[in-house]
């Protein structure tokens, strides 16, 4: 939309293709038509003129060296780690889906929200997969509309859901886990971590102050829907 309006732009992208954690996230049979995204940006851009830098990563002095009137941080966010003892055996689900991590064939996801959820589908079909959630429901974090297409997903699939359990240690080939009826462990070859992600807002912090204006849009603000960050992002594009 910038460019259409007859702004020059400049894109970072550190990676080999634009669509960011969409892409991870079209790895699930249940989001597969989210790669669309990315494919259409990468098509249309460079024919508005949009100059794009892929495989960069943005930092505060390639952002000031185009000396840019107005400075876009959409850096996303980062899975959180959680201070569980032998977290340092188990993956996370943003390495499973994007393929760097490989796992075995008896998988523990801890975490039952969206991610969560996506992950559990991805492995579903190649996978005896345990899905652990603290809290009384699994994905509440989806939209309503499709929340229950992925649940049939789950249950078609034979993922076992477990709610109101928490994973309390992670061993080499087991999670051990909390829930009302006790503590138990559940044998795995792989743990997968998907307890939410954290705001990268170190970029904007570095360059506050030094752009003449300074805006930062979706999960390095906040992690939310794709959905909101798309809206976020156009109403910044209607003021700029």
């Amino acid at each position: 939309y910038l460019a259409r309006k007859g702004h020059e732009i400049v894109l970072f992208e550190k990676t080999e293709r634009l669509g960011g954690q969409l892409n991870i996230a079209s790895n699930s049979p249940l989001a597969y038509e989210f790669a669309e995204v990315g494919r259409y940006f990468m098509n249309v851009l460079p024919k508005l003129g949009v100059r794009i830098h892929y495989r960069t990563t943005a930092t505060a002095e390639k952002v000031l060296a185009e000396k840019p009137d107005v400075a876009i941080i959409a850096v996303g966010a980062s899975p959180i780690i959680p201070k569980i003892p032998g977290v340092e055996n188990a993956v996370t689900a943003f390495d499973v889906l994007s393929g760097k991590a490989r796992v075995g064939k008896k998988v523990v996801v801890i975490g039952g929200g969206g991610v969560g959820c996506d992950t559990a589908a991805h492995l579903a079909d190649r996978c005896k997969v345990t899905l652990v959630e603290m809290l009384p429901k699994v994905g509440q974090d989806i939209g309503i509309s499709t929340r229950w297409t992925v649940l049939l997903y789950l249950n078609q699939k034979g993922v076992e859901i477990l709610t109101e359990t928490k994973a309390v240690e992670i061993k080499r080939n087991a999670v051990v886990v909390e829930s009302p009826k006790g503590v138990r462990e559940i044998e795995c070859d792989t743990a997968i971590l998907a307890v939410g992600t954290r705001p990268n807002d170190g970029l904007y912090d570095q360059l506050n102050g030094k752009v003449p204006e300074l805006y930062k849009i979706g999960d390095c603000v906040k992690p939310r829907k794709a959905i909101d960050a798309t809206h976020e992002a156009f109403d910044l594009a209607l003021k700029i």
